[in-house]
């Protein structure tokens, strides 16, 4: 008997553990939220939802998620790893056009969509996911998405958003970028490797680097020696013009000082550059107006030119600028009359006797052509009664 009863309780024993090993073979059950799968959820979630850079009121799918939360991590992760070869996605694209078929199968591709929108939802609850999201943006699919997912997860995500900044696609190097800026408190990881794209062989990136850094502040200080490289001697005046602006916020005392010195460099496109740099400062230019009146004389007229457009944009001082402006009209050089014009227009009322010159600009075709809109709307901040002479042809 006992020996009968050994071996029931042994077959039990068997039985058990093939239940167990069967229950955990067969799929979990997907949570649920409201009588609806996560799944179901998932699948409802907008289609224009990034990152945490671009919400709006969360919709029902969005409150589905964040209820479900952390539960949804062992789902989510497969649909962000499917991947169809070849084959099967021929074989899908063509039972596509099935109605009736196409309702039992989904592309790899739409899982992983959906996957990416559904972490970007959950955000920091969704860090375990950061692998296959990092895999999924470096193999250059659902790029936007994968990147809008990484952000929403945070910090965390850092390493791979940093690594997008090496990618070749120019959308997901940008977009990586300015989504750094926003993680002002890892400054001590963003600014070292914003730094190097400051050499950066495309333009637009070095000027979209140059700008980020602005949001640093104080923490992108080791970057200004490079920003001054690049408002002084960069070819791109984009990139010039972020560089001198980003200085404004991350050292404004220490780049007034080194485009003052720059303004009386022999070299005359360094004196214009720096003349130019010192219009970006506008106000916080103001200590430069006198230097910048005398090179209202300069020999060279492309410095002549910036340092009229630069006391204007800088705005001060007007008992010391409006007169001289108000003899730059009386030159010969037509560009100099016509941005020493647009700089007395900056003054509004205190540049009334300028009225006279500016409607004789106006006059003449050249002027007329290029700065029409610009000198008559000078005209109007100093002298809103003011006629606008034309031009020969009645412009």
């Amino acid at each position: 008997m006992s020996k009968y009863r050994g071996r029931v309780l042994i077959v039990l024993a068997v039985l058990i553990v093939l239940i167990l090993g069967i229950a955990l073979l067969l799929p979990s059950r997907p949570p649920q939220y409201q009588g609806r799968t996560l799944f179901e959820w998932v699948q409802a979630l907008p289609n224009n939802y990034p990152s945490r850079l671009q919400r709006g009121p969360p919709n029902d799918a969005q409150e589905a998620l964040r209820h479900i939360g952390s539960n949804a991590i062992p789902y989510l992760i497969p649909m962000l790893r499917a991947r169809d070869s070849a084959f099967v996605e021929d074989i899908k694209c063509r039972l596509d056009k099935y109605p009736f078929i196409n309702f039992a199968y989904h592309h790899a591709w739409q899982d992983r969509i959906d996957a990416l929108k559904a972490v970007a939802v959950l955000g920091p609850v969704a860090q375990a996911t950061i692998p296959e999201a990092s895999n999924i943006l470096t193999q250059g699919l659902e790029v936007n998405l994968a990147l809008g997912a990484l952000d929403a997860v945070g910090p965390k995500a850092l390493p791979a958003l940093l690594h997008a900044l090496t990618m070749t696609n120019n959308n997901a190097r940008f977009t990586a970028a300015f989504m750094l800026t926003q993680f002002r408190e890892q400054s001590a990881q963003i600014v070292p490797a914003f730094m190097v794209y400051l050499d950066d062989p495309d333009p637009g990136f070095r000027a979209e680097v140059a700008k980020g850094l602005r949001g640093f502040g104080p923490a992108a200080k080791p970057a200004v020696p490079k920003l001054l490289m690049l408002a002084g001697h960069d070819k791109d005046p984009n990139t010039r013009k972020n560089a001198v602006e980003t200085l404004d916020t991350v050292d404004r005392e220490g780049a007034l000082r080194r485009f003052l010195q720059e303004l009386e460099f022999p070299d005359a496109k360094a004196r214009a550059r720096a003349a130019e740099s010192l219009r970006w400062l506008e106000h916080a230019g103001e200590p430069a107006v006198p230097a910048l009146v005398r090179h209202l004389h300069d020999p060279d007229q492309s410095v002549r030119r910036s340092a009229a457009l630069a006391l204007g944009d800088i705005g001060q001082q007007p008992d010391l600028v409006v007169p001289a402006l108000l003899e730059s009209l009386d030159g010969q050089d037509l560009w100099l009359r016509t941005f020493s014009a647009l700089a007395l227009g900056k003054f509004g009322e205190r540049s009334k006797s300028a009225v006279p010159a500016i409607q004789a600009l106006l006059a003449e075709q050249r002027a007329d052509g290029f700065y029409a809109a610009e000198l008559r709307q000078a005209l109007r901040k100093i002298d809103p009664t003011a006629t606008f002479e034309t031009g020969p042809k009645g412009r």
